[in-house]
């Protein structure tokens, strides 16, 4: 029976630690950036923070996550408030209220927050940066 070298055998082991650590490092880039039309390079989203419902947004909703945002509302990344609801272009030529893009307001929710101090969540009121006071939506039909 033939037997390999030591230094053979180290050599086959650091190669393999090498592959596995790559392997591990493109894992984790392939779940964390989610792709964005042409090039998720232009428009980075966040898994974590698609997946959220930070500030009232809807799970899996794309609100307050286009420019590389994380899960939570801060005083560095603030969110866009629910009562300020942006219009979307439809089909047809018109605008309408982009609602999905916030939890609705219910008899059972009413949009509390639960703000924290220096925790969140935090929204961009007309350029200054305050506590969210409403984390829901009222639907306009």
């Amino acid at each position: 029976m033939m037997t390999l070298p030591p230094a053979i055998i180290v050599q086959g082991i650091v190669l393999c630690v090498f592959i596995l650590v790559q392997w591990s490092y493109l894992m984790i880039a392939s779940v964390v950036i989610i792709p964005y039309q042409k090039s998720s390079f232009q428009n980075p989203k966040l898994f974590s923070c698609v997946q959220s419902t930070k500030g009232g947004k809807r799970y899996g909703s794309n609100r307050d996550c286009n420019q590389g945002q994380g899960p939570l509302c801060t005083k560095q990344k603030p969110c866009t408030p629910c009562d300020e609801i942006p219009l979307k272009l439809e089909s047809w030529g018109g605008y309408v209220p982009a609602i999905e893009s916030c939890t609705a307001c219910s008899i059972s929710f009413r949009g509390e927050c639960g703000f924290e101090e220096d925790v969140g969540p935090y929204c961009n009121i007309s350029g200054t940066i305050r506590p969210c006071e409403k984390c829901c939506a009222m639907n306009p039909y």
